[in-house]
């Protein structure tokens, strides 16, 4: 797990590769000695929690390596990718499987499944993405 004291400490590369490490040694405990388990002096933590964490950290680590070292083949000036917390409240529907969406953005990551969403800007009603099923049940619930 990162520590925010070490976040900015060491090459991007070298960062890639130890969360690379910490997210296999989680799989392997979570395999070895089961995922709703814990590790000694985690209490709290079960090793599908620290799958998820290190997941995570690895996630981060790559956006920076890749925004820092890859980008035009020297440092981006990108910036770093934060946490926010909404203000408001989201306007979504339900997709329906096999609607028309050719107004509507899909990342090309996604594939629209029933349970997915469709968001809209509530002071752009034209302005509408798909929100993936999993994303949708993790971040979000009805109002």
């Amino acid at each position: 797990m990162s520590d925010p004291e070490f976040k900015h400490i060491g090459h991007p590369a070298i960062k890639l590769f130890e969360e690379i490490g910490e997210l296999i040694q989680a799989i392997c405990k979570g395999e070895r000695f089961g995922w709703d388990n814990h590790q000694p002096g985690r209490r709290g933590i079960n090793n599908l929690q620290e799958l998820r964490s290190e997941w995570s950290d690895l996630q981060e680590a790559y956006s920076n390596f890749i925004n820092r070292i890859i980008a035009n083949g020297k440092e981006s000036k990108m910036s770093e990718f934060k946490k926010y917390v909404r203000k408001g409240f989201s306007e979504m529907r339900s997709y329906v499987p096999n609607e028309d969406l050719s107004s509507v953005s899909v990342s090309d990551a996604d594939t629209p499944e029933l349970g997915g969403m469709i968001a809209r800007n509530p002071k752009d009603h034209t302005d509408q993405w798909y929100v993936a099923k999993k994303y949708f049940e993790d971040n979000l619930e009805p109002a």
